[in-house]
């Protein structure tokens, strides 16, 4: 007999083996029917909780670890299994309770246990996984309290720091480069580390030390290395911020020696030669240029390089050759190239300055060829005029001035040049045109300009003596347009009114006096003045206005004034003929007054006593007389 399992904690179970009625050929047997054979199975199901075995510990980094649950028998109704970590500072579960059915008691459900991480060097912690008592409407399983399931927790916090690498190489023209610096766990007391660099002459650092707290701990130090230049062409070069032994109250921290970082320092000192631009093109005339030259590093040996014009009927050279020593060698020397006249019109031309091979013993300097230098040589031959500029105004009273002119280059033909005032009213020239030949070309010839007078109030007026080719078979000049030349003719005519002298005193027995007045300058329209006696008791005159025209401006018209008797013995009286500002439409004039003019009235009446010739004699006979 062969026991089966039910599954169920049912306790030992009666069962029996039950004959069936024999079958044989033998009478006596046949239908023989044995009792039953009583039996009991002995029952092994006892309520309960499985648990298999523990995946792997957990670990501060969050490394997780699971087991499965399953009950022991078939429960007779739903069974609940609560749980959770006794210590969440080391591991976490999920979920936080199980539910197990009659239908799915054996099927194992999966417990994840995560490791929670405390900064701390504490080494690999336990904890457990504790359940709660049972719940469940089978009284079997109510009430039953698994055992806690112990689980440790790997630690992951060994003291240390954590250093980053450098953010990259520094470089000898200062660049900067960086790294950081942090703990790898929670000291109890203050870490100090000190560092340094391992070449000064590479890179430097912008501090010496940091020092980490409980606090700080776990954040990023930056140190800063900043590249130094050296001015040697030794390439790029390696060096290390070392670190000393750390110094803290925390044992774990205290003589921690971390790695050294390695940098790069890039070198920016290639051997080569900086060379300036030229200062300018060097001319036909003479005119130099300059360019400097010095070395790009500082070398291992004195430097000598050679050099020469390309064209030396352009440019010719100073000198052929510098040197440059180790004290030197940053301090530009100065090439001279001077211009060469070859009296052809070719425009303005290229040439260079190559150099040589420069010759050291230092390897790095020793051969090499700095590029050539390209000059451009400016052409003093252009066909073209030399104006000299006037020198100085003329006026509307006959001044002259005067300029000159040449030619730029020797003409191949004879060149006829038209001179013309583009205004005959304000200035004209002696001259209608120049001619220049192939053997008086560069010889100044010079043109008079005379003022002319317009008798015309209207200021310093400008006009140009303008210059055009009449004639030639040059090509080159028969193309050309040569520049006019301004020329300033100052005004002498200014608005005003010309007053000639009073021919004489008027006098009381009513003898007259008359005095003249015309414009200073042409009008551009009418110019009436009116006028009058400021004492008519003296003096009157004949009329009270003049008009003057554009035509009339400039011929003189009579104020005629007559001595008036006043019968008083006063003595000569003094007065004046005064005018009224001028009215007219040229703004010049309108407004004008002329001054007054003064005048002198002679008296005829002296104090005296004037006694007659006696009428006749008197006579003794009594005869009268008056």
């Amino acid at each position: 007999l062969t026991g089966q399992d039910d599954n169920l904690e049912d306790g030992d179970q009666p069962y029996q083996i039950v004959f069936s009625a024999i079958v044989s050929n033998d009478p006596d047997y046949a239908g023989i029917v044995p009792s039953p054979v009583l039996v009991f199975n002995t029952d092994n199901d006892t309520a309960g909780v499985v648990f298999s075995n523990l995946s792997s510990p957990t670990t501060e980094d969050g490394g997780q670890a699971t087991f499965t649950v399953r009950l022991q028998t078939e429960p007779q109704s739903t069974v609940t299994l609560a749980f959770a970590s006794n210590d969440t500072g080391e591991g976490t579960s999920s979920p936080s309770s199980l539910v197990f059915t009659p239908s799915d008691w054996d099927t194992p459900q999966t417990i994840t246990l995560t490791g929670q991480d405390d900064n701390l060097e504490d080494g690999d912690q336990p904890y457990q996984i504790v359940f709660s008592a049972i719940v469940s409407g089978d009284a079997d399983y109510a009430g039953i309290v698994p055992a806690p399931v112990l689980v440790f927790n790997t630690d992951n916090d060994t003291a240390g720091f954590e250093v980053s690498e450098a953010s990259g190489p520094t470089r000898e023209d200062g660049e900067t480069a960086t790294f950081t610096v942090r703990l790898r766990t929670q000291p109890s007391d203050d870490v100090t580390i000190s560092f340094s660099s391992s070449d000064t002459g590479e890179g430097t650092l912008g501090q010496s030390s940091l020092t980490f707290t409980n606090l700080n701990w776990d954040s990023f130090q930056t140190v800063t290395l900043t590249g130094q230049d050296d001015e040697l062409a030794d390439g790029n070069q390696p060096y290390q911020v070392t670190f000393g032994t750390s110094a803290s109250n925390d044992t774990n921290y205290a003589g921690i020696t971390p790695a050294s970082v390695n940098i790069l320092n890039l070198d920016d000192d290639s051997a080569g030669f900086l060379i300036s631009s030229p200062s300018a093109p060097t001319t036909e005339d003479g005119g130099q240029a300059t360019f400097t030259v010095r070395l790009q590093s500082e070398p291992q040996s004195s430097v000598t390089l050679t050099y020469s014009s390309n064209d030396t009927t352009e440019g010719t050279l100073n000198v052929s050759s510098i040197s440059f020593s180790l004290s030197n060698w940053d301090s530009p020397q100065t090439v001279t190239v001077t211009g060469v006249d070859d009296e052809l019109a070719d425009g303005d031309q290229s040439y260079q300055i190559n150099f040589s091979a420069a010759i050291s013993s230092d390897a790095n300097y020793n051969g090499l060829i700095p590029a050539s230098v390209t000059m451009f040589n400016n052409d003093n031959d252009t066909a073209g005029f030399d104006l000299e500029p006037m020198n100085g105004p003329v006026s509307e009273d006959g001044a002259i001035a005067s300029f000159s002119a040449r030619l730029r280059t020797e003409p191949a033909s004879d060149v006829t040049v038209d001179v013309v005032s583009s205004d005959t009213t304000e200035g004209v020239v002696a001259v209608s045109s120049l001619t220049f030949t192939p053997g008086n070309w560069d010889s100044s010839q010079i043109i008079f300009v005379t003022g002319v007078n317009d008798n015309i109030a209207d200021g310093n007026q400008s006009f140009t003596v303008n210059l055009s080719i009449n004639s030639t078979s040059d090509t080159d000049y028969s193309a050309l347009s040569p520049a006019s030349v301004s020329v300033l003719n100052l005004d002498n005519d200014t608005a005003g009114f010309l007053l000639s002298d009073v021919s004489a005193p008027t006098t009381e027995n009513g003898g007259t006096a008359t005095f003249t007045v015309r414009l200073q300058s042409e009008p551009s329209s009418n110019v009436t003045i009116s006028y009058a006696s400021d004492d008519p008791t003296e003096g009157v005159t004949s009329g009270n206005q003049m008009t003057f025209t554009t035509t009339n401006w400039n011929a003189p018209q009579t104020v005629t004034v007559t001595g008036q008797d006043d019968g008083i013995a006063d003595g000569d009286q003094a007065y004046r003929i005064v005018f009224n500002p001028a009215v007219s439409n040229d703004t010049n004039y309108s407004g004008l007054t002329p001054p007054a003019h003064p005048l002198f009235n002679n008296d005829n009446d002296t104090a005296a006593i004037d006694v007659g010739r006696v009428s006749g004699p008197t006579s003794e006979s009594g005869g009268t007389a008056t």
